[in-house]
């Protein structure tokens, strides 16, 4: 058995050599703290850049986005005015879809559920698929009676939002025609109405077309392609119809209460 202590033993077991040994474990050992801590430090800079890190989805949250919004309403309107005539309407119409596409994300995971009691909040009890849609419109500016607006027919809540000239009816239509139809009316935000059910159709510049919607299929708030949408491929009837249009942003500047069609 070598005795590494012995004065004469070989020149890697000199003490000289076991303080350089000492000192370079030391340094390696720091050099790997400081590697571990800068790979921490990266990975909560990746969680805080994440969008979906970012975007808590808690009751608590949700009020608080909706306050905000509220509160930069004025600033909006402002905005509207000083455009250019010509720009007015359609940077206004971005700035609302811009809105309604926040909201709606915060919804999405929340439960979904038929009965009372009812939840105007996402992760806060259940909400059917006709409030989901009014309290997302009503959160977003639009003095929306969101109450009346869940109680009827989807044909209804087409008619009470979306002018005539962008309602298209559907019965029985493949997919293909369907969505071919839905893209020529061009980029953004649609209402759709199906046999029992009712949600948004959003049409992306690329010619994307989501389906968002509190699901009956999934039992919760989700954001899917249309083309594979359980939901709508299924229904025998579908009515679209795009909102957001002219008249619909005047609603908006003047918060003028919508009229809800239907007798429920």
């Amino acid at each position: 058995m070598v005795r590494l202590h012995v004065i004469g033993a070989a020149p890697w077991a000199s003490t000289g050599y076991f303080l350089k040994t000492l000192l370079a474990a030391h340094a390696l050992k720091l050099f790997m703290s400081m590697m571990n801590l800068r790979a921490t430090l990266c990975a909560i800079v990746i969680v805080c850049l994440c969008p979906s890190a970012q975007a808590l989805q808690t009751p608590a949250s949700y009020v608080k986005l909706r306050t905000q919004l509220r509160e930069e309403r004025p600033s909006l309107r402002r905005a509207f005015y000083r455009a250019p005539r010509k720009e007015r309407y359609r940077r206004l119409e971005a700035a609302l879809l811009q809105r309604i596409d926040v909201l709606h994300k915060q919804w999405v995971g929340s439960r979904w559920g038929l009965g009372l009691p009812q939840s105007t909040v996402p992760f806060k009890g259940k909400t059917n698929c006709g409030l989901f849609v009014a309290v997302v419109l009503r959160d977003a500016g639009f003095n929306l009676p969101i109450w009346k607006f869940n109680r009827q027919a989807s044909y209804h809540g087409n008619k009470s939002l979306a002018p005539r000239r962008t309602r298209r009816y559907f019965k029985r239509a493949p997919m293909k025609r369907f969505l071919s139809v839905v893209r020529s009316l061009g980029p953004g935000l649609f209402l759709i109405g199906l046999d029992f059910h009712t949600g948004f159709l959003r049409v992306q510049p690329n010619g994307e077309v989501r389906f968002i919607h509190a699901s009956y299929e999934t039992r919760k708030v989700v954001d899917e392609p249309a083309a594979t949408a359980g939901p709508i491929v299924t229904s025998k009837n579908r009515v679209i119809g795009k909102i957001l249009q002219r008249e619909m942003l005047r609603w908006w500047l003047k918060r003028k209460r919508i009229h809800v069609y239907g007798n429920r």
